[in-house]
């Protein structure tokens, strides 16, 4: 399973993009993968979700989480879901997201010209 957040929001497995729910699912997956292996505290996520939280937040975003799990356990081979102490954490393979593969892919590139600057010639 592949996450792309580097432009539009997609989940894509073996090639087909995986349908996530609505608007408050969409954002919801959107903060977990910016903060892949991270917990993101459940106010933290209240604050993205809900401009002003309703009464009923807490049961919101138990309904909103558990949509995103159905649909990331039917989709998924290697990602899941937790619950964590004080909020919930998507738990992925980091290259499975697009945002951190460009990171790391910029970091072999600054190191490359690190390197060339420090009199190294470029190799292919």
């Amino acid at each position: 399973m592949q996450f792309r957040i580097l432009g539009p929001l997609e989940v894509d497995r073996s090639g087909q993009v995986v349908g996530i729910g609505g608007a408050r699912q969409q954002r919801a997956l959107a903060l977990l993968v910016v903060n892949a292996n991270s917990v993101v505290p459940f106010g933290h996520l209240v604050d993205v979700l809900w401009e002003e939280p309703p009464q009923s937040t807490r049961q919101q975003v138990y309904n909103v989480i558990g949509s995103l799990r159905r649909t990331l356990q039917a989709a998924s081979n290697g990602a899941a879901l937790v619950t964590a102490d004080a909020g919930y954490r998507l738990s992925v393979p980091p290259d499975s997201v697009d945002a951190y593969r460009f990171q790391t892919s910029l970091r072999a590139a600054e190191k490359a010209e690190a390197e060339r600057g420090a009199g190294r010639p470029w190799s292919i």
